[in-house]
């Protein structure tokens, strides 16, 4: 498991590190992973963490619910976060405003925000494999390739097959075993 957890460290911070150079000199002359982070503005981020936060909460209420099928569960969490996310963009509520009335600027949200992603990501890849995870993320990085969010849609789509490839060869060197689970009576 060390070597596991230190190996996704790596991975994770050699790809904050990394900084790619275009051929076009510009305002929009290299792709990293800030500029990428920089490029999403904050509503969206703001409705992304709010539907983790959903789902997690609604996953774990399910859980107790659902105690033989954790799969319909889960359905019916995403679905449900789904739902609630699309629901508050549909009606314009102004999640910015509710955080900046609280109390927290700008600066702090932008801080927090891909703290919580990040701490996020290491919690999902301690419970279900940080090969999951990465799979995760390349797929991810791969369909968003394929809309406006990103500039260099090549260089996105070719970071997220790296990430599907590191995470299916971390998948097979390093399966994560399923703990056995034991009732009480």
């Amino acid at each position: 498991m060390q070597k596991k957890g230190s190996l996704f460290l790596a991975i994770i911070t050699g790809l904050f590190l990394i900084s790619f150079a275009s051929a076009y000199y510009g305002s929009y002359s290299s792709f990293s992973l800030s500029n990428l982070l920089d490029s999403i503005d904050s509503s969206t981020m703001l409705l992304g963490v709010l539907f983790i936060v959903f789902f997690a909460f609604l996953n774990f209420s399910l859980l107790k619910i659902f105690k033989e099928n954790k799969a319909t569960a889960g359905i019916v969490a995403f679905a449900l976060s789904i739902l609630i996310t699309y629901g508050i963009n549909k009606t314009g509520f102004d999640i910015e405003g509710l955080f900046y009335n609280i109390g927290f600027s700008e600066g702090f949200l932008a801080t927090i925000i891909p703290l919580i992603l990040l701490g996020g990501a290491i919690y999902l890849g301690i419970r279900f494999g940080f090969g999951i995870v990465l799979i995760g993320f390349g797929l991810l990085l791969g369909v968003v390739s394929f809309t406006n969010l990103i500039y260099e849609k090549g260089i996105g789509l070719l970071i997220g097959i790296i990430l599907i490839i590191i995470g299916v060869y971390i998948n097979k060197k390093f399966p994560k075993k399923k703990k056995e689970y034991r009732y009480p009576y």
